[in-house]
């Protein structure tokens, strides 16, 4: 696709709007003839570079509507649609593919389902410019991750008519714009929802910019170029309409006049960054956005434009999808059945958690006073939680109790006994001090500079390194060391951290490092929460980053906030932002996690803490 956009950007006539591949395909589609185009082409194999090349030729048909036209972006996206389409290729075979005249009807569609089908399949197109009739084409692995979604497929029914065309999708129903200026409007039930259009999509580059170089009148040589790329959407809203989620914020929970960077960050509770960004945003129309992406995604939402909202993603492709609803709760049903549902966490996980909070000189025998002092009180506790400190300092994590605790098998059987549940806090972070660092960097379970070195930061613990969590084996070894803690009678694991995560890094998988950055989340809390799940058949994570389907994994805590009226209201605000956003269950530290709360505010936190789906009294200064 990379010749594609190059071509769309110096076409005057497609850099208007042909900027993603529904609306290249239909521009072309409607002027060719209802012919076959066919290709045949032979498959060999490159050794040196490992992939498969393919030599093919167009028919004499093809050849001559293309060359009568002159139209090279179109001919070489019928080509890509041929080669998406053929499977299991098999070097020294030849391949005989014939392709319908009408792309819009027949290709995107069998393209769309291939790529969810094998998303790390897809083919890349590349012209051979010395070459006339034949086209040189390599197959290249797309470069993950992407979102795990549960997609079915049904057939559409697609209508043509003289001024649009109309796709009908179950309650959905899309219908494009042949005359004019090219547009889509959805709608559901018969309900008009949202519409794209009337110059809102673009490609947009600071590649190559001449404007600024010839209108500039201050005398400079023109702004350097970043060589930035851009694909932009604008969908437009309605009078009175109002846009909720993407995800935890803690700003107002109308998200009208808010610029939205979907980019995760340990930034506390008080600004407009966010531990948790979901690229889906819930309209007071009753349907929602979803784009389909774990890149960065900015969202301006009536804020450059008043009547849309502005989608950005630093890529060559922007797939977003239109979810309907008869109201608000229904959509969010339909939402959470593509990105995943969250299941019911055990019951105990709804009683009242208490925590050591960050106390130096905890151990196990202030532990059990605490837990008796509550009986004694009688304020009934359901799970006691160590946190950071259960492992010594400056060794986190090597998962390895402090010798504070002495026997610590015989400290949970204690705490069993007097029927509370335990939970530990982990992250995915292993310091240079750890033990276990020298095995995970002699294994290769780290990411990696692009030397090949372990990355390495000392922005937490000295020389701290990540775990990959996209090398099976890493995943393997991280579960076996939580494995013993919950052999040892360990019952939930906290899953802190997972937000600073490096984009200059290799991943095992040669996953996108800029897309992981706010993927990183799923596979953490993933595996954690799986490992629970065999160990123990129940139980839950309480997670503080996330991203788009992470709600499978319950479940999460608002983070860093502090004790004050102001920032219990943040406090509110994000978990109902949260719960907008797909996720069923949330928790916060109640009165606060920064400083220590007056009598008064703790009174309130702890109402509207208990009115939560789960509660914890946590800080890192409690009294």
């Amino acid at each position: 696709m990379d010749y594609v956009l190059r071509q769309l950007k110096e076409n005057p006539y497609s850099r208007r709007i042909m900027t993603n591949l529904y609306q290249f395909e239909y521009l072309h589609s409607g002027a060719l003839d209802p012919c076959c185009y066919s290709m045949t082409y032979n498959v060999t194999k490159d050794a040196a570079e490992d992939r498969l090349v393919l030599n093919g030729v167009l028919n004499q048909r093809s050849q001559d509507v293309l060359a009568a036209n002159n139209w090279n972006v179109c001919q070489y996206s019928i080509l890509l649609m041929m080669v998406a389409q053929v499977n299991d290729m098999i070097p020294g075979e030849l391949v005989h593919v014939i392709a319908d005249a009408h792309i819009y009807d027949r290709h995107v569609p069998a393209v769309r389902e291939l790529i969810s089908r094998t998303p790390y399949a897809a083919p890349k197109v590349t012209l051979n410019p010395e070459i006339k009739d034949f086209y040189d084409f390599t197959t290249k692995d797309l470069i993950g991750p992407s979102f795990d979604l549960d997609v079915s497929y049904r057939d559409m029914e697609v209508c043509e008519m003289e001024q649009e065309i109309t796709v009908t999708n179950g309650r959905m129903k899309a219908v494009v714009r042949k005359t004019g200026d090219f547009g889509i409007a959805f709608y559901f039930d018969g309900r008009f929802l949202t519409r794209c259009g009337e110059k809102g999509t673009a490609y947009v580059t600071d590649a190559e910019y001449e404007a600024d170089k010839l209108c500039d009148y201050n005398g400079r040589n023109g702004r350097s170029s970043q060589n930035e790329n851009y694909i932009r959407e604008m969908l437009s809203l309605d009078v009175g309409e109002y846009i909720y989620g993407l995800g935890e914020r803690f700003t107002s929970c109308i998200r009208n006049g808010q610029s939205v960077d979907c980019w995760n960050r340990d930034g506390g509770s008080n600004g407009n960054q966010a531990y948790k960004n979901i690229p889906f945003y819930l309209s007071s129309k009753s349907y929602g956005v979803f784009v389909n992406t774990p890149a960065r995604v900015g969202f301006e939402v009536a804020n450059v434009s008043v009547r849309h909202v502005e989608i950005a993603v630093q890529e060559e492709e922007l797939e977003y999808m239109v979810i309907g609803g008869s109201e608000p709760k229904e959509v969010l049903s339909n939402y959470t059945a593509l990105t995943g549902r969250t299941p019911v966490p055990p019951a105990w996980t709804y009683g009242l958690w208490l925590s050591t909070s960050w106390m130096p000189d905890s151990d196990a025998q202030i532990t059990l006073d605490t837990i008796d002092k509550m009986k004694e009180y009688d304020i009934p506790l359901s799970v006691f939680h160590f946190d950071a400190r259960w492992m010594d300092d400056f060794k986190c994590c090597d998962f390895v109790w402090s010798k504070r605790f002495g026997d610590a098998k015989k400290l949970l059987d204690a705490i069993h006994e007097r029927g509370v549940k335990v939970c530990v806090w982990i992250n995915p972070y292993i310091s240079q001090e750890s033990y276990l660092f020298r095995e995970g960097k002699d294994n290769g379970y780290f990411l990696k500079t692009k030397d090949g070195d372990v990355w390495q930061s000392d922005n937490w613990m000295s020389g701290i390194a990540i775990v990959d969590f996209t090398n099976p084996e890493a995943v393997r070894w991280y579960q076996s060391k939580l494995g013993a803690l919950l052999d040892m009678g360990v019952d939930a694991l906290k899953t802190d951290f997972g937000e600073r995560i490096p984009t200059n890094v290799v991943y095992f998988d040669g996953s996108d490092s800029a897309k992981m950055h706010n993927y990183y989340p799923y596979l953490y809390n993933q595996a954690v929460y799986e490992l629970i799940q065999e160990k123990k058949g129940e139980g839950c994570v309480f997670s503080r980053s996330a991203t788009a389907g992470t709600q499978k994994f319950p479940f999460n805590w608002g983070g860093d906030n502090e004790a004050s009226y102001i920032s219990m209201a943040e406090s509110l605000r994000g978990g109902l932002s949260l719960c907008q956003s797909g996720y069923g269950y949330w928790a916060h530290d109640i009165s606060g996690f920064c400083r220590t709360a007056t009598p008064d505010l703790y009174k309130r936190w702890v109402q509207f803490g208990l009115l939560s789906t789960h509660s914890r009294l946590h800080g890192e200064q409690s009294d």
